[in-house]
């Protein structure tokens, strides 16, 4: 993520929830996180016409 200069070295996304292994040389994990969690409830409502939170 070049915004955040955050690395991400794995990911797994589950059913309901997902997990990360990055690292955070900024020490902005909240905003990264905030970033990540927005961007795909908006992603997966706009796929699926949905509307509102999924975490």
């Amino acid at each position: 993520m070049f915004r955040y200069r955050a690395i991400i070295h794995a990911w797994c996304l589950m059913d309901n929830h997902y997990h990360l292994l990055l690292e955070t040389p900024l020490g902005n994990l909240a905003q990264i996180m905030g970033h990540i969690n927005g961007a795909y409830t908006t992603y997966f409502n706009i796929n699926r016409k949905r509307a509102g939170h999924l975490f």
